[in-house]
């Protein structure tokens, strides 16, 4: 994903085909960072119009299942965890996380090493 501005609609999108995920991985977690933030000097609160929403592609709902205001509920932020995709007894389920993280990319991982 390149951060490119598209005309209107979303400018990345990403497909998960859970039928397709090995059986040892039970977890996945959708994050987003600002690349080069320390650099550039941005956060979430400086770059406009910008959100994550997730939609279920199998029932074709044009509603999101999940959707945050990054520039504004993680306004401080350079690095979030969006929502947990978990495996529990052969089923996906899903959960909203919202985790807000002030040292990029790298301070993510790092809360989960």
């Amino acid at each position: 994903m390149d951060g490119d501005v598209s005309e209107g609609g979303d400018d990345e999108t990403m497909n998960i085909d859970l039928k397709k995920v090995a059986p040892h991985i039970n977890q996945i977690i959708i994050a987003v960072s600002i690349y080069e933030f320390s650099q550039r000097r941005q956060n979430f609160g400086q770059v406009d119009d910008s959100y994550i929403s997730i939609y279920n592609e199998v029932s074709n709902s044009k509603e999101p299942l999940y959707k945050y205001e990054l520039n504004e509920d993680f306004s401080s932020c350079t690095a979030i965890e969006f929502v947990k995709i978990f495996r529990i007894g052969g089923q996906w389920k899903i959960e909203a996380m919202g985790i807000g993280h002030n040292g990029g990319l790298q301070d993510l991982l790092d809360s989960h090493m």
